[in-house]
């Protein structure tokens, strides 16, 4: 999927980014101002341990505290030391964030981890075009995975210039002893961008000049044809339609079938339904499939989802609607898991915090 145009709109402490490929709105995102961005650095006090999980709570910035899991993490912790850690999901009423051991920096070409060994990764750079990436950027340290848009066509200046910017970013974190933010994440807005194809043509706008500026640091790199700053964009019939949308909860498709969808703790049911219309099972899920896809991605539906087809499939015809939500969810902003049919005939879906 490629996006045709972005409209970043802030109101009060949030901010809405209204996504559109081929000029119809795929995503609604939002960020609280009075967050700091997920991908932010911290280095946190440990509060309490607990060794038999391999997990611990962590006070990450003065009032705030949230989970974090140590099995992957080599430093060995206890209550009152400190962690460098990585904001991954802001928590809820019900649960508290979640933090990562270590640092990861994502770009648009290239994603840093913070590992003793060296490695470069790429699965469509030629050999060849990595010994020229390694002889022009002198990397040592950790490991460096190029994103799959990177390939023996790609402009190798580009990740170059990437590169350069990470590193600087890598020697700053590593200069740091502070207590708190080492170094602030990037608001969803950011993430859009670096992680999809942009038309060519492609135009952001903004009501915020903040956000303006933000972007154009970016724009030559990850070659963003047009930012525009309008302060007078007005987006509030927008904010109310996509509010409407998330009050509905039966969805009339065009063809006559129906999406029932409900949500709880987490948990969201996707139901189709087929009234009268006089298709087969397959046909019907079928037709209905990207329709749901939409859905999912509008709603921005995460964790489980559990969609209830029209019954009576046969096995050849439930791989086939599987292979179709893969590929659909293979352009996702966020990694999704199709876990298949259970065996209540319910699809299963795992859809990750962006």
């Amino acid at each position: 999927m490629q996006l045709s145009r972005v409209l970043v709109y802030q109101t009060g402490e949030t901010v809405y980014s209204f996504v559109y490929a081929n000029d119809k709105l795929v995503y609604v995102l939002q960020d609280d101002l009075n967050e700091p961005a997920t991908e932010s650095l911290f280095n946190a006090r440990v509060s309490r341990v607990n060794h038999k999980s391999g997990s611990a709570f962590v006070e990450y910035l003065p009032g705030l505290s949230g989970w974090i899991n140590l099995k992957a993490s080599k430093t060995g912790v206890q209550n009152g030391s400190n962690i460098v850690c990585q904001l991954a999901w802001h928590g809820d009423t019900q649960k508290q964030a979640k933090l990562r051991p270590g640092v990861q920096l994502a770009g648009k070409y290239v994603v840093w981890l913070d590992d003793d060994k060296f490695a470069l990764q790429s699965k469509k750079l030629s050999e060849a075009k990595k010994d020229e990436l390694l002889s022009r950027t002198e990397l040592n340290h950790g490991r460096w995975i190029l994103r799959s848009s990177v390939n023996d066509e790609s402009d190798l200046s580009l990740v170059i210039n990437e590169i350069k910017m990470i590193k600087e970013q890598i020697q700053t974190i590593k200069a740091s002893n502070n207590l708190g933010l080492i170094s602030a994440g990037k608001r969803n807005y950011l993430k859009l961008l670096r992680s999809f194809r942009l038309d060519s043509g492609f135009e952001l706008t903004t009501n915020n000049e903040t956000i303006y500026d933000e972007i154009r640091y970016w724009q030559d790199l990850w070659q963003i044809d047009v930012i525009s700053f309008n302060p007078k964009l007005n987006l509030t019939s927008n904010i109310d339609e996509y509010s409407q949308l998330l009050n509905q909860s039966i969805i009339t498709l065009a063809n006559g079938a129906t999406l029932a969808l409900a949500s709880l703790h987490g948990i969201h049911v996707i139901d189709v339904n087929s009234a009268s219309l006089d298709m087969n099972a397959f046909t019907l899920n079928n037709a209905v499939i990207e329709q749901i896809y939409q859905q999912i991605c509008l709603r921005n539906l995460l964790g489980i989802i559990l969609i209830d087809f029209v019954k009576n499939m046969n096995q050849e015809e439930q791989g086939r609607i599987i292979t179709k939500l893969n590929k659909l969810f293979a352009s996702d902003v966020t990694s999704t898991k199709i876990l298949g049919f259970s065996h209540a005939g319910l699809c299963e879906i795992i859809r990750n915090k962006f």
